[in-house]
């Protein structure tokens, strides 16, 4: 509905919009509750990292400079007025190879917690995979940082989480 509205804005008061769909995210500041913070959060302090449905939920995870770099490109280039856009990198990680990740990078001996699925929706895995094909092809989007780079990136992601 809000990218009705927004389109409905750019075609009828002739207002240069554009809506860009993130996939999901992370970065510096994120939201504690999210997959990236838990994980590093859980491995810093030697906690098991729980994995509903055995981490087997999938999903585009890319690093904030991704999605920075398509907004410069939307922002820069009037092919991008009046369009809709997905970020992300287009590749697809499972949550357990994410919590394989974190663990990787912040030596931590934390173990895995496979659990079941917390409802009846959860039991078939959830994989999302956005088509990044139009901003490539509108906007000349490229992936910068992949989302192991972003976990890493001067350990930037790692380091703020350890530090608080």
């Amino acid at each position: 509905m809000a990218e009705q509205v927004v389109k409905s804005f750019h075609l009828h008061k002739q207002i240069p919009t554009v809506v860009l769909r993130s996939w999901n995210m992370f970065g510096p500041h994120d939201v504690s509750g999210r997959a990236v913070p838990r994980f590093i959060a859980a491995c810093m302090s030697g906690q098991p990292i729980p994995l509903y449905n055995g981490g087997r939920d999938s999903d585009d995870f890319y690093y904030v400079e991704n999605y920075c770099k398509a907004v410069t490109l939307a922002l820069k280039n009037p092919k991008a007025a009046g369009e809709v856009f997905n970020v992300g990198t287009g590749g697809n990680v499972t949550v357990r190879e994410l919590a394989e990740m974190v663990k990787q990078l912040t030596g931590s001996g934390s173990r895995l917690e496979i659990l079941p699925p917390r409802t009846e929706l959860e039991k078939k895995p959830r994989k999302t995979r956005p088509s990044i094909n139009k901003v490539r092809r509108v906007l000349g989007y490229r992936t910068s940082c992949s989302a192991q780079k972003g976990l890493g990136a001067d350990d930037s992601v790692v380091r703020e989480k350890s530090l608080a």
